[in-house]
């Protein structure tokens, strides 16, 4: 089962992940892992 994601403004399929540096989940051996955040590559919008 494979499922894109989609823009919540504009619908496009084109979204890129990125790591959000603004939320830190946890600490692995002093390494931070972040929380992922959504970017539409066609309007910008973002969102987790």
């Amino acid at each position: 089962m494979s499922t894109q994601l989609k823009c919540k403004k504009c619908g496009s399929t084109n979204v890129a992940q990125e790591a959000n540096k603004s939320k830190v989940l946890d600490y692995t051996s002093h390494t931070p892992i972040y929380a992922k955040k959504y970017i539409c590559n066609n309007c910008g919008a973002e969102w987790e």
